[in-house]
């Protein structure tokens, strides 16, 4: 032999690594997944929230140009139905940003707030389809070329 020393081998009766190391290794990596998952999860409810921001303020600055548009065409045929449709749809926009702002500051300050908050999500979602017709008759009512 060169010099090389072999370590001697545990005997059979004893184990490595015990199951309890095992375990608690196994409740260390699902705890680490979930909380990877939690923290995912966070971040696509940010992203989501973000992103429907900028629709309401795009959907919001659209209503103010077309205004401006319809505004500068006073003699157009359905000038008072189109200034109507478009300030209801930017006056229930605010509206409805304001319902769910109120419904998250419940939901930050106010325990067991569930029940209210629900009903202000759901008065929210009704004036939001509202909002939807409004835009989709002021597309038909809009004036040409605009």
């Amino acid at each position: 032999m060169t010099g090389r020393r072999r370590k001697p081998s545990p005997p059979h009766d004893q184990q490595l690594v015990s199951t309890r190391d095992i375990s608690a290794g196994v409740d260390a990596f699902i705890s680490y997944q979930q909380k990877e998952k939690t923290a995912s999860t966070k971040v696509k409810v940010s992203m989501k929230t973000v992103s429907q921001g900028m629709m309401d303020v795009s959907l919001l600055t659209s209503n103010a140009s077309q205004l401006r548009t319809a505004l500068l065409h006073p003699k157009y045929d359905f000038f008072w139905p189109l200034v109507s449709l478009i300030l209801v749809s930017m006056g229930l926009q605010i509206v409805a940003r304001v319902l769910m702002l109120w419904s998250d500051y419940l939901k930050d300050s106010v325990i067991d707030a569930g029940k209210k908050r629900k009903q202000l999500q759901f008065v929210a979602l009704v004036i939001m389809s509202f909002i939807t017709m409004a835009n989709a008759l002021i597309s038909v009512f809009s004036v040409s070329g605009s």
